[in-house]
C-alpha cells in the first residue's frame, strides 16, 4: 500500500499537470509601465517602515519600486536556475523515489518562472546580476547535506511567496505584475507544500550529534541572513538616483523596523521549523 508521504507528493504531481499552462500564451504584455504606476507595493519596499523612506519624495519613490521589482525577479530567476539544479541532482537516486515524479513537474515550472520573470525584466528594465554568495558547506554527511539543500529551497520558495501572495492581489499593480505574481503563487503553493514534506522525511531519518544541530542551525542561518540581504541590492537605489547608495543600505540594514518585516517575511519557515523540532530556537536564525 502507498505510504501517506508518496500519496501526498502523487497528489501534488496531478495538481500540477491539472493546472499547467503555456506561459508563452498566457501573459498580455503591455508595451510599457506607466512611469507613475507602483511596480512594487510601497508596504514591500525595502525602505517600509524606516525614517529613509519619509525622506523620499514620490517619484523616486515610484522609480525604487520598479528597481526593486527588477531585483526581486532577479534574484527569484538566478535562484529558481539553482534550484533546478539542485533537484536535478536528486531525480531517481536512493531515498527519492517517492517525490522523482514531482521533480520533474518542479523543474518544468521552474523554467517556465525563470522564462517570464526575465522576460518582464527584459521588457520593462533589466536583470541584475546575480550576487549571491553560496553557503554550501563541506565536509557534512550526504544525508544532513540533501536535507539542508531542500531546506535552503523551501526557506527561499516561502520568502518570495509572501512577496507573491501581496503583489498578486494589489489593485495598485499594473495588470501584468499581477498576473506574474498569481502564475508564480500558484506553483510556489505545490512546491512549498512538497518542499515540507520531502524535509520532514529527510529530518525524520537524521539522528544528529549536538555537532551537526550546531552546523545545520548555522547554515540555516546564514542563508537566511543572505536571502534577506538580497533585498537590498545597492544598484536597485543607484538606480532610483538616491545618492550615496552603499551608505544607503547599510543605514537600513541598521533599522529596527525592516527586522520587523524580516520575521514576516519568514514567518512560516519558523512556525514550519518549531513545528518538526528542526532547530531548538527558530527564532535565532534572524
Amino acid at each position: 500500500m502507498q505510504d501517506a508521504y508518496a500519496a501526498a507528493l502523487d497528489r501534488l504531481t496531478e495538481s500540477s499537470i491539472a493546472h499547467d499552462y503555456d506561459p508563452l500564451r498566457r501573459f498580455s504584455w503591455p508595451a510599457a509601465l506607466a512611469p507613475d504606476d507602483w511596480t512594487m507595493p510601497p508596504e514591500l519596499l525595502s525602505v517600509y517602515d524606516t525614517p529613509l523612506m519619509d525622506a523620499l519624495d514620490p517619484r523616486t519613490l515610484k522609480a525604487l519600486s520598479l528597481w526593486e521589482s527588477m531585483n526581486f525577479y532577479s534574484m527569484t530567476l538566478h535562484g529558481e536556475r539553482r534550484l533546478i539544479a539542485e533537484v536535478s541532482g536528486h531525480i531517481h537516486t536512493p531515498g527519492f523515489e517517492a517525490p522523482s515524479g514531482f521533480f520533474h513537474r518542479f523543474i518544468g515550472e521552474e523554467n517556465d518562472h525563470i522564462w517570464f520573470f526575465s522576460e518582464f525584466c527584459r521588457r520593462y528594465g533589466k536583470i541584475y546580476p546575480d550576487s549571491t554568495v553560496s553557503v554550501s558547506g563541506g565536509g557534512r554527511r550526504p544525508e544532513l547535506e540533501a536535507f539542508l539543500t531542500f531546506m535552503r529551497i523551501l526557506i527561499f520558495e516561502e520568502i518570495g511567496d509572501t512577496f507573491n501572495v501581496r503583489m498578486s492581489g494589489d489593485a495598485r499593480l499594473p495588470a501584468i505584475v499581477r498576473d506574474l505574481n498569481a502564475a508564480h503563487h500558484d506553483d510556489e503553493s505545490r512546491h512549498i507544500a512538497a518542499g515540507r514534506q520531502v524535509a520532514k522525511r529527510l529530518h525524520a531519518q537524521l539522528d544528529l550529534s549536538p555537532d551537526e544541530e550546531a552546523d545545520a542551525a548555522a547554515h540555516l542561518k546564514q542563508h537566511i541572513t543572505l536571502t534577506l540581504q538580497s533585498l537590498y541590492n545597492p544598484q536597485m537605489y543607484e538606480d532610483a538616483g538616491i545618492p550615496d547608495f552603499y551608505a544607503f543600505r547599510r543605514e537600513l540594514l541598521r533599522q529596527p523596523g525592516r527586522r520587523r518585516h524580516h520575521g514576516a517575511f519568514l514567518a512560516r519557515s519558523l512556525a514550519f521549523i518549531r513545528s518538526n523540532g528542526i532547530c531548538k530556537d527558530g527564532e535565532a536564525l534572524f
